[in-house]
Formats: C-alpha cells, sequence, structure tokens
C-alpha cells in the first residue's frame, strides 16, 4: 500500500530526530505532544504510476489513519477508515478542525473501478468525507457529499464553521461549505474570474486553479 508522500514523509522526519539523539543512549520513546498524528494513503497510485502510468494490482482502498498518541514500542494503537483521497493534487487533500474532533478529506481522482488498470482509467474525483474523530481511536465516517468535480485541497477555518476548497473545475474553482452544528450546508462556488483572476491562454493552455486557499 502506497502513502501520500507528502504526509508521511513529515512523520518520518520527526521520528528520525528522536532516534538520532537516542542511538547512544536508553531506548526512549519519542516525546511528540499530542493526541494523534493523521495520515491518508491512497490506495490506487504507485510512486511508479507517475511515469508508467500502471495502477497497483490488487488495489487497496484509500484511508485515514490515526497514529494514536504517547508512540511506544508495541503499544502505539493504529486505528483507520476509509477515505477516498488523491495523491495527485496538492498535499492538502484533507484537513483536522482545530479541536482535533472532525476531519474532511476531498478525492482529485475518483477510486479505481473494476478492471481499471491505467491511471487515465481513473474517474474525476467529487466526493467531500466528513470523519468524527471526538475518539480517535474510533474514526468514524459522518456522511460524504458530492461537490464540484476534481477537488484539490480543504481547510477548514480555526472556528470550525467553514470549509474552503479549491478545484479543478471551470468557473467551479473555489468552494466555500458552512459548516453549523455540525451539518455541512449548501457549497457557495466562486470562480478566479469572478475574483478578477484571468488566466492567459498562452501560459496556461490546460487552464488554471487555486492550489490552496486558507482562511
Amino acid at each position: 500500500m502506497k502513502t501520500n508522500f507528502w504526509i508521511t514523509s513529515s512523520i518520518a522526519i520527526v521520528v528520525a530526530i528522536a532516534l538520532k539523539f537516542t542511538a547512544f543512549s536508553e531506548p526512549v520513546s519519542p516525546n511528540i505532544a499530542g493526541r494523534y498524528i493523521a495520515a491518508i494513503t491512497d490506495g490506487d497510485f504507485l510512486a511508479s504510476t507517475y511515469t508508467d502510468g500502471k495502477l497497483p494490482v490488487p488495489i487497496n482502498p484509500d484511508r485515514l489513519f490515526i497514529i494514536n498518541l504517547p508512540i511506544e514500542e508495541g503499544q502505539t494503537e493504529i486505528a483507520q477508515v476509509n477515505a477516498s483521497n488523491s495523491v495527485t493534487g496538492a498535499p492538502y487533500a484533507f484537513d483536522v478542525t482545530a479541536d482535533g474532533s472532525t476531519a474532511f478529506v476531498v478525492e482529485t481522482l475518483g477510486f479505481a473501478t473494476p478492471g481499471a488498470t491505467t491511471r487515465e482509467q481513473l474517474p474525476p474525483g467529487q466526493q467531500l468525507t466528513r470523519i468524527d474523530l471526538s475518539n480517535p481511536r474510533r474514526p468514524t465516517v459522518i456522511d460524504k457529499v458530492a461537490i464540484a468535480p476534481k477537488p484539490e485541497t480543504v481547510s477548514v477555518h480555526p472556528s470550525g464553521e467553514l470549509l474552503a476548497i479549491s478545484t479543478q473545475t471551470p468557473d467551479r474553482e473555489i468552494l466555500l461549505i458552512p459548516v453549523q452544528n455540525r451539518s455541512l450546508g449548501q457549497p457557495i462556488e466562486f470562480s478566479l474570474r469572478q475574483l478578477g483572476i484571468v488566466p492567459d491562454p498562452a501560459r496556461f493552455q490546460n487552464g488554471m486553479y487555486a492550489s490552496y486557499l486558507t482562511g
């Protein structure tokens, strides 16, 4: 199973630093503050898929992993839940509310259909998944909703009351979704042109979209 490169690389760096300072002393657990580490995996895309376009066999489900802290050898609890995502987009395919109770995941490309063997056969993604992390040992999918095709990134406002999502869909490049009483509201859609951003066809032959939004 492959993992989202940008996220798992960061985790590896943290662990490597901890091991460097304990190599010549008694083994100790890494001192990482927080409740958990969250990471997503894209089950239908390999690193080599970027060059040869071939999908893995067999194809594994996309997942959100929750590594519960503290990290202790042989005792660390790792929970997981299916959450469709795509490594082809920008490294912001999921975000977590400030209180750590809810995660949101988007998919740039959809999950491979039966018989799919190449990258070109992956359908455009259109799914936003909301996951309850109030108990990080038992992450639970709350709901899945369809949004504008090929969402790239998702960002949660610090208040937890608004999602900002960027997509590759022309004239629907920016979505704002209100979150009230733990319910998702109707998306408010904007185009880059509405914001005065007009792509130069000579430079952006395949269109232009926002790679990340933040509030």
